[in-house]
């Protein structure tokens, strides 16, 4: 019965999405953009209640820590803010480039994208990726199968990095439970040994914490669980910039460096980026302003810019 319930909720859910756009702990979900724009939602300004922290607005608000910190600086991720602070919820997203279909993961962004083209809609969920050392790839492949209550075959290299970082000596499988990092909810992947899945430490959610996976939070993955079929296409990505239209104005998104990476020159390494740039302007007859392209780039907090003139 309980069982019935969770999925006839998860299908509830999914179907009022194709009436309005959703700001929720179940995603955030808009329908797709019309007349070529390509970008969703939008930045609000909140404010805080007694006892609240970053860390538990980015959540409420189906938010990853990273993109809060990022949009609001002057404030740490535990520290119980003043009541009535001003809090930006940065909710406004470039979309992937199309075709808009399956699931979509910039891990730059740490942004999962699924698309549902039959429904017209598209839902996004932060992620977790994976530490340096035990970055996530990119890949193009299906969701293959998907479990309750998953198992975790510890890899060898995770188990010899664990025991020589914090002494522990993790079994070679853990069972379902408290401990186990993969949560209640697990999406196998084509790509071996990687998985979209729950977790026990909701926290890092939308940072690098794991082991490689992509990590959701609980209450995100207990939908797609009960939403997503199996062969379902995913293709995992980087694209640290991001070029969208909305309104007849051109929008470009730089997101910080990640840990192991390092810094480069714009005009000489990033052809992609001002490839992508140069395209959208000529196709919706565009002027693009540089000097305000070359702040993004020293700016690099991931919330998207108006660049045309």
């Amino acid at each position: 019965m309980i069982q019935k319930f969770r999925k006839a909720t998860a299908f509830f859910i999914l179907f009022i999405t194709t009436l309005m756009p959703m700001t929720s702990s179940y995603g955030l979900s808009y329908p797709f953009p019309e007349n070529g724009d390509t970008i969703i939602g939008k930045a609000v300004e909140i404010r805080t209640k007694p006892g609240e922290t970053l860390r538990l607005l980015a959540r409420r608000r189906d938010m990853g820590i990273t993109e809060m910190q990022e949009a609001n600086p002057d404030l740490k991720p535990d520290q119980p803010l003043l009541p009535g602070t001003k809090v930006v919820v940065p909710g406004m997203f470039i979309l992937p480039n199309k075709p808009w279909d399956g699931i979509v993961v910039n891990l730059d962004s740490y942004r999962l994208f699924y698309f549902l083209p039959e429904k017209h809609i598209v839902i996004t969920y932060p992620v977790g990726i994976g530490k340096e050392g035990l970055n996530t790839p990119t890949f193009d492949g299906t969701i293959t199968r998907k479990a309750k209550d998953p198992s975790w075959y510890v890899p060898q290299s995770v188990h010899d990095r664990t025991k020589e970082t914090s002494g522990i000596d993790l079994p070679k499988v853990m069972e379902p439970g408290k401990m186990n990092p993969l949560g209640q909810y697990a999406l196998y992947t084509s790509k071996p040994s990687y998985l979209l899945h729950g977790t026990n430490v909701p926290g890092g959610v939308g940072a690098q914490v794991s082991s490689g996976c992509l990590r959701m939070l609980p209450e995100d993955i207990e939908v797609m669980y009960h939403t997503i079929r199996p062969e379902t296409g995913i293709k995992v990505e980087h694209a640290p910039y991001q070029v969208g239209v909305l309104n007849n104005k051109l929008y470009f998104e730089a997101h910080p460096l990640q840990e192991g990476e390092f810094e480069t020159d714009f005009e000489e390494s990033n052809t992609p980026a001002m490839s992508e740039i140069i395209r959208y302007a000529m196709q919706y007859h565009l002027d693009v302003d540089w000097d305000k392209v070359n702040q993004m780039m020293k700016r690099r907090n991931s919330i998207p810019v108006v660049i045309s003139k």
